[in-house]
């Protein structure tokens, strides 16, 4: 039988060099008996174990984001059903839409916020319009808290604030707006964006009034970035000319909204919509 000792003898017969202080690191060692470690041996186990990691890490993602795609896309079919459901003449909204400087069908590309495409998700029947505000991708998330439907009568404005943690969906339904966006660049001046909006029936019928309107038979959807002023007017001078829209956060059901922030919009010319 063999003892083991404080000098480290093994019951295998052998010396251990870890019981004496020294290091045995096996395949990773320097050859020799040093008992060191070969650095080029280390980066390589390092360099496979990180590629490893990425590659689980990009196959994880991808089959999140095909999962949440068709899901999106169930949500898009669910929608269709649901609109079908006591219909008369249900079919896809024909859409008119033009904007200033684009082709037909196109929308711009905005700096200070985005657009969001709503055309999959409204429908048209012989009574009027379908549409269901809340869009695919935040209703598969369940992202969609504060949802609210909002009226403007003529001349009238709403905003004029910001929000520092939550992206907001603004869903324009029927009427003529004016949507100002407003933030501060990264020279620290004052930028601002100002869009007309002209949505709802009557865009079908070709009688505009301003060349310079962004267009639409259907809603549009414009997502506000956190940190960004906007507001929105009711530029329509009828006094039946109330303007409808919709409104959201990007955030969860169960999440608390703070409170916006009015005072850096309205006390700035650049910023505030009167």
């Amino acid at each position: 039988m063999h003892r083991v000792s404080s000098r480290g003898y093994s019951l295998s017969g052998g010396f251990d060099r870890s019981a004496s202080g020294g290091s045995n690191w096996g395949w990773l060692s320097v050859k020799g008996g040093s008992g060191s470690v070969d650095r080029v041996k280390l980066a390589l186990v390092l360099i496979c174990t990180l590629l490893g990691l990425w590659v689980f890490y990009d196959i994880c993602c991808h089959l999140h984001h095909s999962s949440f795609d068709r899901a999106v896309s169930q949500a898009e079919g669910r929608m269709r059903s649901s609109a079908m459901v006591g219909s008369d003449g249900l079919k896809d909204a024909t859409n008119v839409l033009r904007a200033p400087g684009m082709p037909d069908g196109q929308l711009p590309e905005p700096s200070l916020f985005r657009f969001i495409d709503y055309r999959s998700t409204t429908f048209l029947s012989s009574t009027g319009l379908l549409s269901n505000p809340i869009h695919p991708t935040h209703l598969v998330a369940a992202r969609y808290g504060g949802l609210h439907v909002a009226t403007m009568n003529p001349g009238s404005t709403r905003g004029n604030h910001l929000h520092r943690k939550e992206n907001e969906v603004l869903v324009l339904i029927q009427g003529k707006f004016m949507l100002r966006v407003a933030k501060i660049g990264n020279d620290g001046t004052w930028v601002r964006e100002d869009v007309l909006f002209e949505i709802g029936t009557s865009a079908s019928s070709g009688a505009f009034s301003s060349s310079d309107a962004v267009i639409s038979s259907t809603p549009i959807g414009i997502e506000i970035l956190r940190n960004t002023c906007h507001a929105l007017r009711n530029m329509e001078t009828d006094p039946m000319g109330v303007a409808v829209f919709v409104s959201y956060y990007d955030m969860p059901l169960d999440a608390t909204k703070e409170e916006p922030e009015r005072g850096i919009c309205r006390n700035n010319p650049v910023a505030f919509l009167a």
